[in-house]
């Protein structure tokens, strides 16, 4: 609510305070840790104190609102887990800093000038746009001030304002640094290019041994295994028991008569109707097709089509209005109802077809019926087999000899990684496989580990038979992927300098975008309107493919990494274009005036940095446990 109440407050300025106000108490650090003070003060700033209670009201305060911002509730651990607690102590450190300079300086503000203030905050004034002295109260109340303590807060703030504007406030950006950054964000270029890869270069010969030991040995740290568990799991599930469950005939045909209306198909009826702007004119309709006149001829004197009259082949449920569908459903296969007043007009019914209700036999949804039976006594009898196995564990029952007891089976994971995967790189197609890998991370070898809850579904108990740790490989272990990786990296430098001698080439017009093309086995394509912000860039480029572009002179060549490894991107600036600036429509204005924003807060932050080095902080880590329940980090 302060945050609010000050960005109101007046101009820039206020909003430049604020912005300093919310750097992380971590930029700035803590000079010492705190000693023989009082137990109710948290920090002192050069000599001024910052008691718990002014430090707990601030963070609450701010947890309130970005609770409110998030939708749901902020716990202190999340504060913490956000940094909040160290910014609202940054802020209140920045605070006492700035406060204690206004006192140096003598800076004052009469009671008037801050009643004043007060009253023209837009935050205190009520509807007909005059000071709202209720609305005033409230706000007041809300921040759990008292009214002379507000007072005292705001009068802080103007004064910390004042410092503030008389360092910064005349400070704007340059016109070349504005020119600059406007250039940066606006221009734009076209480009051809060309994606080459492997093809364009002549094959590599297979490498001998000691070429690929050299790469072994500088990179051998890539070629290391991960570690890798072998895992014995056994899922008690209702979808596992339930296959298990022995389910009579009479039990099928019982629940299949309790609830026969689920297989029941209910009647359906092909609906057509003709509205009418009144009653009168709907009966004399009615009489016309009493003598003889055919509703679909009677649809087409009206000029109705098809789609007109049709309700479509619905359930008498299906119809919203009720008048209609009472009417529809009274009816015979082909017959024309009188007029009925409708929900919204009268309206005449006629029935095209009927499909009549059916029930589907018990031999149709027999496995079903019988599945929702298993089920139902699965889960009943998933407590029961929790307990029985858990009994057979503590009398010394393995996970085998459990599963050959019950008829259940046992799932084996052979050296798999944290994700799961074979050294295949295949993922192996084990129920709850991202549970049990994940539980068996945090387990050892011989660790009698508690089973898997899977919510209301079941458990799965689990066992590490076997842990293969991270090691390096040898050489010969190692072999075959590091001539793979000695080919990609010998495919990536002679792409890159085959692709540095096309540029140099191009540049010096030796050859053409055409001719690289052709000898590259590609084709060219076009990008356009390329920018450094904000832009898509196409799909064969690479990360810092469109920084390249921008790093190249105008209608100049360059290259850059294509998507796809070992590829290159061979690209020819065609155009490039920077828009003027335009004063008219406040562009330079609102560009300005960002950059003079930014450099002034930098300003002010660094001038806060200087006063707290100067006057020293010094913070009470006890005392700060005590309100966050964490602590704060001492230099």
């Amino acid at each position: 609510m302060l945050n609010k109440l000050r960005s109101s407050a007046s101009s820039l300025f206020a909003k430049l305070l604020l912005g300093l106000l919310v750097v992380s108490f971590g930029v700035w650090g803590i000079a010492d840790i705190f000693r023989g003070y009082g137990s109710q003060t948290l920090a002192i700033v050069g000599g001024q104190e910052i008691d718990i209670e002014t430090y707990r009201t601030a963070l609450q305060n701010q947890i309130q609102q970005l609770s409110q911002q998030a939708g749901k509730p902020l716990t202190m651990a999340d504060a913490r887990s956000l940094g909040i607690d160290q910014r609202v102590l940054g802020q209140l450190v920045a605070q006492a800093a700035l406060d204690r300079r206004t006192r140096q300086l003598g800076l004052a503000l009469s009671d008037d000038a801050v009643a004043k203030s007060l009253m023209d905050n837009a935050a205190f004034k009520g509807p007909d746009g005059k000071f709202d002295r209720a609305r005033f109260d409230e706000v007041v109340r809300q921040n759990g001030f008292t009214e002379q303590g507000f007072v005292a807060d705001q009068r802080g703030f103007m004064l910390r304002r004042q410092l503030l504007e008389g360092l910064t406030g005349g400070v704007k950006a340059p016109p070349p640094l504005v020119e600059a950054i406007h250039r940066y964000q606006s221009e734009s270029r076209d480009i051809q290019y060309v994606v080459i890869g492997p093809d364009a270069i002549p094959p590599i010969a297979a490498p001998d041994d000691k070429t690929l030991e050299a790469f072994y040995q500088e990179r051998k740290a890539e070629f290391r295994t991960v570690e890798r568990r072998s895992v014995t799991a056994l899922p008690v599930t209702v979808s596992v028991l339930a296959p298990t469950e022995k389910v009579d005939e009479a039990a099928i045909a019982k629940r299949y008569d309790q609830e026969r209306s689920r297989f029941t198909v209910p009647e359906k009826r092909t609906v057509e109707r003709i509205a009418f702007p009144s009653m009168d004119e709907a009966k004399a309709a009615a009489a016309r097709l009493a003598a003889g006149t055919s509703f679909a001829d009677l649809a087409k004197e009206r000029k109705l089509s098809q789609a007109d009259i049709s309700l479509g082949t619905v359930t008498e449920g299906q119809l919203i209005d009720q008048a209609l569908a009472k009417a529809a459903f009274a009816l015979p296969a082909g017959g024309t109802s009188q007029p009925v007043q409708g929900q919204f007009s009268p309206t005449i019914v006629h029935v095209a077809a009927v499909q009549p209700a059916s029930v589907k036999p018990l031999a149709e949804v027999r496995d079903e019926v019988r599945n929702e039976i298993a089920t139902d006594e699965a889960r009943q009898a998933l407590g029961d087999v929790h307990d029985a196995i858990e009994d057979a564990r503590a009398g010394g029952a393995t996970l085998a000899e459990i599963a050959k007891k019950h008829g259940l089976k046992l799932e084996t994971l052979d050296n798999v990684d944290a994700q799961g995967r074979t050294p295949d790189g295949k993922t192996p197609a084990v129920p709850n496989l991202s549970q049990i890998v994940s539980a068996a991370d945090r387990s050892d070898v011989g660790m009698d580990n508690d089973p898997i809850r899977l919510g209301d579904d079941g458990y799965v108990w689990y066992e590490v038979t076997k842990i293969d740790p991270a090691h390096d490989r040898s050489f010969a272990e190692a072999r075959a992927d590091v001539e793979k990786a000695w080919r990609g990296n010998e495919e990536r430098k002679r792409l890159q300098a085959k692709a540095d001698d096309w540029v140099k080439a191009l540049d010096a017009g030796r050859t053409t975008l055409a001719d690289v093309a052709k000898e590259a086995h590609g084709s060219i394509s076009a990008a356009i309107g390329l920018t450094r912000v904000g832009n898509q860039a196409p799909d064969a480029f690479g990360p810092g493919a469109v920084t390249s572009v921008f790093a190249a002179p105008p209608n100049g060549f360059g290259s850059a990494d294509a998507a796809t490894a070992p590829g290159r991107v061979l690209f020819q600036v065609t155009k490039s274009t920077v828009p003027p600036l335009n004063p008219t429509a406040g562009q330079t204005q609102q560009l300005e005036s960002a950059l003079s924003e930014t450099i002034q807060t930098d300003l002010a932050t660094e001038y806060v940095l200087t006063l707290q080095n100067e006057y020293g902080v010094r913070v009470n880590p006890t005392a700060l446990a005590s309100v966050t329940g964490g602590g704060a980090e001492t230099d």
